[in-house]
């Protein structure tokens, strides 16, 4: 049976950030520094997402049945009987097909950071069926069932990591300091891909150098796109606006530092279809 230490190999976003997966710890593993799990929380998510998995499993298995294919419905029912007592596996690493990676990328990630009494049953709805379409590829309504399942995902409040990056002032260039922690950050996003990342600039002297900021963005942007991120999976926000683009820069000197910079958001990608 697979653990959840397995999941967690494949999700550390930066050194000092702690990851929970919440109903098969029971707790928290950090990647640095400590967290002292909500118990009670906890308690109460496992105690829905358990029951929830189990009940999926049952009906996919029925199907299966209804189906003719009595291998998958064994399957199905013994996993039905490890959830209803609270043992389960995560979900199992697909083959070559690009569609299945894809979700399995999606499903991990939400099992990860979604975790929540509102997600339990589309969780696990989302966890059955993606189960019943990696072994029963012929079978479409499990895929079908599993992008229903995501779709309706409530991304948490709390799902996302920021991670900031400084400019000198009045520059939108970038230091040679910073780009190890680019390119960590560029290595995290290229191995989990079921997350996005979502850059904002931010500049001194307030909405008039709203050039200046967007400018960082971009700049960010394409050193993350040089070091293999996807574009499609960096949003700049703001981007698109020519007045501001083009707008007059006012001098930043005397501002706070601090507001020199580009703050960069790796969240998960939930409720989009595969």
């Amino acid at each position: 049976m697979i653990t959840g230490a397995t999941i967690l190999r494949h999700y550390f976003l930066f050194p000092v950030w702690a990851l929970c997966i919440l109903p098969v710890l029971g707790g928290c593993v950090t990647t640095g520094g400590t967290a002292k799990p909500d118990t009670a929380a906890y308690s109460s998510i496992d105690g829905q997402y358990a029951p929830a998995l189990a009940g999926e499993y049952r009906i996919l298995a029925a199907l299966m049945k209804a189906n003719g294919r009595g291998d998958i419905e064994s399957l199905l029912r013994r996993k039905a009987a490890d959830a209803a007592v609270g043992r389960w596996s995560l979900p199992e690493t697909p083959g070559g097909d690009e569609a299945q990676m894809k979700a399995y990328d999606a499903l991990t990630g939400a099992l990860m950071f979604a975790m929540s009494p509102e997600n339990a049953l589309y969780l696990a709805r989302a966890q059955a069926s993606y189960d019943c379409w990696v072994r029963v590829p012929s079978e479409d309504g499990c895929q079908r069932n599993f992008n229903k399942a995501m779709q309706g995902l409530v991304p948490p409040e709390k799902s996302a990591r920021t991670e900031s990056i400084f400019f000198a002032d009045d520059s939108s260039v970038l230091s040679e300091d910073v780009h190890s922690t680019l390119a960590a950050i560029a290595s995290q996003a290229r191995m989990n891909k079921g997350f996005a990342l979502r850059l904002k600039g931010h500049s001194g002297g307030g909405e008039q150098n709203q050039s200046l900021a967007l400018r960082r963005a971009i700049a960010v942007r394409n050193v993350l796109a040089q070091m293999g991120v996807a574009p499609d999976r960096i949003t700049v926000d703001g981007e698109g606006h020519s007045d501001t683009i083009l707008s007059k820069q006012q001098p930043e000197a005397g501002s706070d530092p601090k507001t020199h910079r580009v703050d960069i958001t790796l969240e998960p990608v939930l409720g989009q279809a595969i």
